[in-house]
């Protein structure tokens, strides 16, 4: 159990923690959207693998 002077410190801990977590989100999803825009297959609206790894590993990223 955290002691009063210590929440504060400890609130701050978990606000950083949820940034790195959002950040990790949005490079997970940049980087989804920048294959797709480049690469053939996706283009054309086919299977593509990578993108599909790189879907899952976005959501995963957003949990």
């Amino acid at each position: 159990m955290t002691s009063p002077a210590e929440q504060p410190m400890v609130a701050a801990a978990a606000a950083a923690a949820a940034a790195v977590v959002a950040a990790a989100g949005e490079q997970a999803y940049r980087a989804w959207l920048a294959h797709t825009a480049t690469c053939a297959t996706c283009r054309v609206s086919a299977a593509c693998p990578t993108s599909v790894r790189l879907g899952r590993a976005w959501r995963k990223a957003r949990r």
